[in-house]
């Protein structure tokens, strides 16, 4: 798992549950991952020369021609908004204390992503994997135009999923399917 900002095993243990649940098998070392899934900004830091038999981008950070910190807030009141009409107070203030606990505690990679994000997202160093590349219909951070990019190269399978950018950590089950899938009809075959 390559991690977005601010993403830990509380944020992500429900998708990686659901995967060992499937017949995934977690292992520390990225370089023997068969499968790589990154989310948000991890897309931006997919290492290079890796074993990997797919490579899954959830959500990258993609946001050609709007400023990083406008998706920020747009996602922040959304996010809100979705937590309050659904009367889970308790939960959005434990993230939010999180991230701002997160944002003091480690300044330089909160820097240091905010001004990887804002570059373009590299989808060509990735020429040489399989590459699924799913993408959250209601995502401030991902623009749809993430779909004419994917196009452009035979190795990205696209989806779009309902929800929101962090929809994954809430709802896993349909990115799982989608990660098993995928792995089970390609992986098998490089």
């Amino acid at each position: 798992m390559v991690p977005g900002w601010a993403e830990n095993r509380w944020k992500t243990h429900k998708l990686l549950d659901d995967l060992d649940a499937g017949g995934g098998i977690q292992t520390k070392d990225i370089g023997q991952a068969e499968v790589i899934i990154t989310h948000s900004a991890g897309g931006h830091v997919v290492p290079q020369n890796l074993k990997a038999k797919l490579i899954v981008l959830i959500a990258p950070s993609y946001i050609p021609g709007r400023p990083f910190v406008i998706s920020t807030v747009m996602e922040y009141l959304m996010d809100t908004i979705y937590y309050f009409r659904r009367a889970l107070i308790y939960p959005w203030l434990l993230k939010n204390l999180y991230y701002i606990f997160f944002g003091i505690a480690h300044p330089l990679r909160t820097i240091r992503v905010y001004r990887k994000v804002q570059e373009p997202l590299n989808l060509e160093a990735l020429k040489n994997y399989r590459v699924l590349l799913i993408r959250n219909k209601h995502d401030f951070f991902c623009s749809p135009q993430i779909a004419d990019e994917a196009r452009k190269y035979s190795n990205i399978e696209y989806k779009e999923l309902a929800g929101r950018h962090d929809h994954c950590w809430i709802a896993p089950k349909p990115y799982v399917d989608l990660i098993l899938k995928a792995y089970n009809l390609k992986g098998e075959q490089r």
